[in-house]
């Protein structure tokens, strides 16, 4: 695909974007998997290489009330809660250290 003849840049042949999207409630659907796999030149100078491969899951409801401002907070406490070992992986931890 070229831009401005070819001169502005061009896609090379073989490229591709994939997008797929599920329905998570009524009226609301998610990007669950997305796809970039091409290779072009922009501007005669510059060489492009997009390959992006990016898979999301577990979409759940955020609390009413949620906001732009809150809901960065709201993940960092959702991922600290998730980044923390669970008991049993500590236990384990230590048994392996009187291991040696």
């Amino acid at each position: 695909m070229n831009f401005g003849h070819g001169l502005l840049g061009h896609l090379n042949k073989g490229g591709m974007i994939e997008v797929n999207r599920a329905r998570l409630s009524r009226g609301l659907w998610g990007t669950t998997f997305f796809r970039t796999d091409f290779d072009g030149r922009f501007a005669i100078f510059k060489n492009i290489s997009e390959h992006v491969d990016e898979t999301r899951n577990d979409f759940e409801p955020v609390p009413p009330g949620t906001n732009i401002q809150r809901a960065p907070e709201q993940i960092a406490r959702k991922s600290a809660i998730l980044s923390q070992p669970a008991q049993g992986d500590i236990e384990r931890s230590h048994e392996s250290e009187k291991a040696f």
